[in-house]
């Protein structure tokens, strides 16, 4: 038994960083070197037959001027082989939006980015932008972050989250939490690989284990291997452009290291997709 690593891509685009946490630090040539990033990307899935996850914002599947509007790139995307999943329309701060604005933004997202690859209920995955909210009350979550009080404010707690995202017609989304006791005690809140997958509401809750590909990543993946778990490693395209964990740099020594675990059939790199309805079952 091989343990299943799931490569995502939280392809922001233009309006995601237009709307990112500091907008004031934006420069239009930043949109370009994360599109030019995208297409190193894929021609490396390309060379190594590597597929993996481009969560993407719908703004960006929507007809209009390049940069800001990108659909042939998503279509080459869908076109490699890869999984294509909704990063929310324009990569809105969920605990701060209503139960309807969260709706539109689920239902447009997925509308536009099927209709882009021109490919209907091809959209299964849900990963929320800013992997917010980090508040699960019920399993024991809280995060400042997620503060908004007040009766309109529906979006504050993943559970919540969930039930629309059922309702919209998504299969799976990606989830990052943090248990008190874990940060109190520091026990396995940086990887998460004690956390089991969660089917919620038939929705299939997936941890993210990790944001980049630097060392901290390869033991991750290694302590994956050791347990046969799958194991969820996030980046951006926008990261290669910048020093730290997410660089171009660290991102090929990871895909030498994968590549190698992969040929000594130690790990099996896969789509979320290809493995959704069989976790359904299991859950």
């Amino acid at each position: 038994m091989n343990s299943n690593l799931f490569i995502i891509w939280d392809f922001d685009a233009a309006i995601g960083q237009i709307n990112s946490t500091y907008p004031y630090n934006f420069h239009e040539e930043t949109i370009y070197k994360e599109i030019m990033n995208v297409e190193t990307i894929l021609k490396l899935s390309l060379e190594y037959e590597l597929p993996m996850i481009f969560a993407i914002t719908g703004f960006a599947a929507e007809e209009g001027v390049y940069p800001y509007h990108t659909p042939e790139l998503i279509k080459n995307i869908h076109n490699y082989g890869h999984e294509i999943a909704s990063h929310s329309w324009k990569h809105e701060w969920l605990p701060f939006l209503e139960r309807k604005q969260l709706k539109k933004t689920l239902n447009r997202s997925k509308s536009i980015l099927e209709k882009c690859i021109g490919e209907k209920d091809t959209i299964q995955g849900f990963v929320p932008p800013f992997s917010r909210p980090m508040t699960w009350l019920k399993k024991g979550a809280l995060s400042l972050g997620d503060r908004a009080i007040g009766p309109n404010y529906e979006c504050n707690d993943i559970e919540k989250i969930v039930r629309e995202v059922q309702n919209s017609g998504y299969k799976w989304m990606r989830v990052t939490y943090v248990p008190i006791y874990e940060k109190i005690f520091k026990t396995d809140g940086n990887t998460n690989l004690n956390r089991e997958w969660l089917n919620e509401n038939e929705i299939i809750c997936v941890p993210n284990n990790y944001v980049g590909f630097d060392e901290k990543a390869l033991e991750i993946v290694e302590l994956a291997n050791k347990k046969k778990s799958n194991v969820v490693i996030s980046g951006h395209p926008s990261g290669l452009s910048r020093n730290g964990p997410e660089s171009l740099i660290n991102f090929k020594l990871f895909l030498n290291f994968i590549l190698k675990e992969r040929d000594k059939n130690n790990l099996s790199i896969q789509l979320l997709k290809n493995v959704i309805s069989k976790k359904n079952k299991n859950c």
